[in-house]
């Protein structure tokens, strides 16, 4: 995590400490609409324990930036999330069997304030790095099971006898609050003075749960974080 913090800080002061040109005035205003939406599997396994997840969302964002002077723009985004994700976990030890399934629901809705800069590569093809700071809300529900079995057999067969020793289930429902803060860096591509296309290209990411110690660092630029965006300028 100390070098998920160094990289952040560096990032940061190498983005605004510099000076450079940049296609927009001081006083124009852009927005920006962003959707991205992503169908990931992972899993895991050794030995007799396996975990499987299955991952489906959409991540939506409305922007409006003003810009300050020229290269500098500071802003105000929202930004809805929603994702349904399939977990289970398979656990075997001599002759006990466990199964745990759980599928949850998320949605989330953060209000942004955002300072970048721009950076002219061609005529009409920027690059733009925004900070973000933004307090997000989220609800999570859905339902776990959780299963244990007895095989009767150490051999990890079922000839022995099958003897159901425990069942759970439960319905899962919260709700929390997190701030979040972030570096993106983005490719606009402009067809004229006011209509251009955007690919945001993930970036570093820190969310801390409110009133909690829990906290996580995110860095990628995996297609999976990608955001596709239509810029419209004022």
């Amino acid at each position: 995590m100390k070098n998920f913090k160094k990289i952040f800080i560096f990032v940061l002061a190498s983005v605004f400490g510099l000076n450079v040109s940049a296609q927009s005035e001081s006083g124009n205003i852009e927005f920006t609409l962003d959707a991205n939406a992503y169908n990931t599997k992972t899993s895991d396994g050794f030995g007799y324990e396996f975990s499987l997840s299955k991952r489906k969302g959409v991540n939506l964002s409305f922007t409006s930036d003003f810009d300050v002077s020229p290269g500098t723009y500071f802003g105000l985004s929202l930004r809805y999330l929603h994702e349904n994700e399939n977990r289970i976990h398979k656990f075997w030890v001599d002759s006990f069997y466990q199964a745990t399934e759980s599928n949850l629901k998320t949605a989330s809705v953060i209000p942004y304030l955002r300072l970048g800069k721009r950076i002219n590569l061609t005529e009409k093809l920027q690059l733009k790095t925004t900070f973000s700071v933004g307090y997000g809300f989220s609800k999570l529900n859905g339902s776990s099971e959780y299963v244990g079995i007895e095989t009767g057999k150490p051999d990890y067969t079922l000839g022995g006898g099958i003897h159901l020793t425990q069942y759970i289930s439960d319905e899962v429902e919260e709700k929390f609050n997190f701030i979040n803060l972030s570096v993106q860096p983005t490719l606009s591509y402009y067809f004229n003075s006011c209509f251009g296309l955007s690919l945001g290209l993930g970036g570093i990411e820190y969310m801390k749960v409110a009133d909690s110690d829990d906290s996580q660092w995110l860095f990628s630029v995996s297609p999976q974080y990608w955001m596709l965006g239509l810029n419209y300028k004022l």
